[in-house]
């Protein structure tokens, strides 16, 4: 993720504008060019991380743009892959160095000697290989090309950015659902909670707290608010408003379809692991997960997103899961406020045991399977259990 330092933008007023590169800009495509070229040299010689982050310093002050220099730098080193150093290094670099006076003293000044008794009869290697400046460069072509490398800092600056993020507000002109659904479990896989919802006919705009507006948990959040926003792009038509605080002073980011930003490469198929293993675990010989929900539930007050929805086998009753972790206190106090909703709903509700003051004050819902607790991520069992005992499985669709 970049850092404040990497991040290109100006101010004006109560206006904050993203000083995106260009995809012609000759300047960055020679830089781009020149950092992929050096990166591969670095693999070949197995350049230590040290060694890597110092050429990047004196490339980046040799620049007249350091913003941009060092923000694509970072790209490139955060995507490397370095050796992982020998667990045993630790243990071995105290016992040689506890032993090298005595080394010395017995070599009689031979280095070779000296060297030989100092590693004890095994074969060359790294004193130090297990720190992570002397960890050795193994790969690092994340990108094919200086263009793509340039994309990538575009969508990075606006991640950068929503690190600072108060509130996010995204607006969709008639969406399609099998557009619509994929964005809204990404969401909920990132594990953010969208606090209001308009589901007009020709707009859905919906409202996602930054971490700014958390009192904990908020660094965490923000890198899963970060994450989430490549997906915004997938969207053919779509607004983002942020209303940033950096630097004790408030601003707006506004951004839409036009901005040059372009999906970046990944696998369609990545889900978080948690997610996949949770599906992987899932047999039922009563339910059965389904991917053809409603990606939202109606409600006035705020929008419902299940993470997952599941199908009785033998009823063909629709139910559904929402999820809420440790920082999302706010929202569950919301949605615990109305049990009668849930049961209309069909809704289960998990949340995170760090959340236990809220979930005491409802017992009523956990008696009635409406609510169970989890720590860091739910259970299968205890998913068809909460599923048993709201008894929507008798209960029509």
């Amino acid at each position: 993720m970049l850092k404040l330092e990497n991040l290109r933008f100006r101010r004006r007023q109560e206006k904050l504008y993203a000083g995106f590169v260009r995809a012609d800009d000759e300047d960055a495509r020679r830089l781009g060019g020149e950092l992929l070229a050096a990166f591969d040299e670095a693999a070949a010689g197995r350049w230590t991380r040290g060694e890597l982050e110092e050429w990047c310093a004196a490339l980046t002050r040799r620049e007249k743009d350091v913003k941009l220099a060092s923000g694509l730098a970072k790209l490139l080193i955060d995507r490397a892959e370095f050796a992982e150093g020998d667990e045993e290094l630790p243990e071995l670099r105290r016992t040689v160095l506890s032993r090298a006076a005595a080394a010395m003293r017995n070599a009689g000044g031979d280095y070779r000697r000296y060297r030989d008794e100092l590693r004890g009869g095994r074969g060359d290697f790294d004193l130090y290989g297990d720190l992570p400046e002397f960890a050795k460069l193994e790969k690092c072509r994340a990108f094919s090309s200086a263009e793509e490398l340039i994309d990538a800092y575009n969508v990075a600056l606006v991640q950068g950015l929503l690190l600072y993020a108060e509130k996010l507000t995204l607006k969709f002109r008639s969406p399609r659902p099998e557009d619509l659904r994929p964005l809204l479990r990404r969401m909920r896989f990132h594990r953010l909670l969208a606090t209001g919802v308009n589901l007009g006919s020709g707009e859905t705009v919906l409202e996602i707290d930054g971490p700014f507006s958390l009192l904990e948990n908020s660094r965490k959040y923000a890198l899963q608010l970060a994450m989430f926003f490549p997906n915004v792009l997938a969207m053919p038509v779509w607004e983002l408003v942020a209303k940033l605080k950096i630097s004790d002073r408030e601003v707006v980011l506004d951004l839409d379809e036009r901005s040059p930003l372009r999906l970046p490469k990944r696998r369609a198929d990545y889900m978080p692991p948690e997610i996949a293993a949770f599906r992987a675990a899932f047999a039922s010989t009563e339910w059965e997960l389904i991917d053809d929900a409603p990606p939202l539930l109606p409600d006035s007050a705020a929008p419902v997103i299940p993470d997952f929805s599941f199908r009785h086998k033998q009823t063909g009753c629709v139910a559904h899961l929402e999820l809420f972790h440790r920082w999302h206190r706010t929202g569950l106090e919301r949605r615990l406020a109305d049990p009668g909703k849930l049961a209309a709903l069909k809704l289960v509700i998990g949340a995170d045991r760090a959340l236990a003051p809220i979930l005491d004050a409802h017992p009523q819902a956990e008696e009635a399977g409406l609510l169970f607790r989890f720590r860091d991520f739910p259970g299968v069992e205890s998913t068809l259990r909460a599923l048993k005992k709201s008894g929507f499985a008798g209960k029509e669709s």
